[in-house]
């Protein structure tokens, strides 16, 4: 459920430096990506690994030079052996996928293991995936709880957010609400939009954390424009009911229609009430 690279990556190295402005146009530098890769692979050459990573991003997106899978994977490979973690972690990405290397589970756990073991949170959170699902390791629940919690300690917000949703549900630990609305605190700081919706709905509900219906409606309104479309049914909920803002059935149904037409079923349920009773909607039951 990760999987994300980690970015490009800075130095004291003056290409690598120089390289970063030219990719993300930084320091009012023009944006020249193929600039940018001659940077990284003169960092690299000169020995600066965080060169060789940002070189083999460069080239797995294809951005500045030609799009080499094989050619990424080396550079990852020579960044890594070099002792620069995030390397590690995107070739063990690169053999999890088969993508410019054969496919080799195992050798992905180990990757991910070394870089995990030197405090790289993306390859603690891959790694608890793993574990988790027996994907390319054999499953071990208790071992994929402690690398997630390894992962959320390091500031991975995808893996507090995961370890949340564990704690709400039971799921492979014992049920721990109000533990869940902390985990989920913890990422919305850290601007997941699925943990600040998690969060928002403890408030609405007092589930786990004292009720804070105006905070609440400012969090599920945040993620709903994210686009995280359980946190628009929540809000139709809260302006159906007129909790923590004026009863607004129009409103209502509006944050209705966007979690139906994104297509949360649940969502379209609830808007589908709204036609059967007329609330905000012209009264339609064919309709619902």
């Amino acid at each position: 459920f990760w999987s994300l690279r980690p970015g490009l990556i800075d130095h004291p190295n003056k290409d690598v430096t120089h390289g970063l402005m030219l990719a993300e146009g930084r320091a009012g530098a023009p944006k020249d990506p193929a600039q940018a890769a001659a940077h990284f692979r003169d960092a690299c050459a000169r020995g600066a690994m965080n060169g060789c990573n940002n070189l083999g991003l460069m080239q797995l997106e294809g951005a500045g030079v030609p799009q080499d899978s094989s050619a990424a994977a080396r550079n990852f490979t020579q960044a890594c052996e070099g002792g620069e973690l995030n390397g590690c972690t995107n070739l063990a990405i690169m053999y999890f996928d088969g993508q410019g290397v054969t496919r080799d589970g195992q050798r992905a756990a180990t990757l991910y293991q070394r870089a995990c073991d030197g405090e790289e949170r993306t390859a603690c959170a891959n790694l608890a995936m793993m574990y988790g699902t027996g994907e390319g390791v054999n499953r071990d629940e208790a071992r994929a709880i402690q690398l997630i919690t390894r992962a959320c300690d390091l500031r991975h917000m995808g893996a507090c957010y995961e370890l949340g949703d564990k704690y709400l549900r039971g799921v492979t630990v014992q049920k721990d609400i109000a533990r869940a609305m902390t985990l989920f605190g913890k990422a919305c700081e850290g601007q997941d939009v699925e943990a600040c919706a998690g969060l928002g709905r403890g408030l609405q509900l007092g589930q786990g954390i004292a009720q804070d219906l105006p905070r609440a409606k400012t969090l599920l309104e945040g993620a709903c424009e994210a686009d995280y479309l359980p946190a628009c049914d929540h809000l139709a909920a809260m302006f159906a009911m007129g909790q923590g803002t004026a009863r607004d059935p129009s409103q209502a149904a509006r944050y209705g229609a966007k979690a139906c037409d994104g297509g949360y079923a649940l969502g379209c349920t609830n808007l589908g009430k709204s036609y059967v009773f007329g609330e905000g909607v012209p009264k339609d039951p064919t309709h619902a």
